[in-house]
């Protein structure tokens, strides 16, 4: 059956009207991106502003993106940072990649290189492969850990076999400071960390092969 986005406005939105947050949420997308209706973007941060009340944690990161940038309703970083709090302590992977962010560039928040790490590793537990990166860029330059090109190259490796293309020219570089053995242990842990990683977003796409063992948090550095 051929989607059709017109007819997905309609009912979406009688659902939203009836408080429904996923509706609300998806309401909020399609009036974003202008799929299916004419684009609005103070009716779509509306919409998400309900659903995000509600606690759904999609519809809480793309509101505050929109605070963020001033899509559709006033520039208002502070209320950004408010709602990508709750999207991130919610396990939003999305809003712990940009709350890393935040505190990495100090935008909102206090500049904190550790908190930074904190985040981002949680994002990346989560098969982020731009947190990946960034983690490798921390421990590259012993920002918030301890410097451990070891540590880095793993992070670079594991973002790049995650298809975050950036990461290999710093890990190329990387590299030419390991000595033997540790570029083979640093070599192992990407392979584990790799197949980890992609065993958490298959799992988060519904393709886990058993539902009832879902993978375990991967060690990320």
């Amino acid at each position: 059956m051929r989607k059709n986005p017109k007819e997905a406005v309609r009912w979406y939105r009688a659902a939203a009207e009836q408080g429904l947050d996923v509706a609300q949420w998806s309401l909020g997308r399609l009036l974003q991106d202008g799929r299916g209706c004419a684009q609005d973007l103070p009716e779509a941060a509306r919409w998400h502003e309900r659903a995000a009340r509600q606690g759904h944690v999609d519809a809480q990161c793309r509101l505050a993106e929109m605070l963020m940038h001033g899509d559709g309703v006033a520039c208002d970083p502070q209320a950004a940072v408010r709602w990508t709090r709750r999207a991130a302590r919610g396990g939003a992977r999305d809003a712990r990649q940009m709350l890393g962010w935040m505190h990495q560039q100090g935008l909102g928040v206090r500049k904190s290189a550790r908190l930074a790490v904190r985040w981002f590793r949680l994002a990346a537990a989560q098969g982020s492969a731009e947190s990946l990166h960034h983690l490798g860029d921390h421990h590259a330059h012993g920002q918030g850990v301890r410097r451990d090109a070891g540590k880095a190259c793993v992070c670079y490796a594991a973002a790049a076999e995650l298809g975050h293309a950036e990461s290999r020219e710093p890990l190329r570089k990387l590299q030419e400071e390991l000595s033997g053995e540790e570029a083979a242990r640093a070599a192992v842990w990407t392979r584990e960390l790799a197949r980890e990683l992609k065993a958490v977003l298959a799992a988060a796409e519904g393709a886990a092969a058993d539902d009832d063992d879902p993978p375990g948090p991967p060690r990320v550095p």
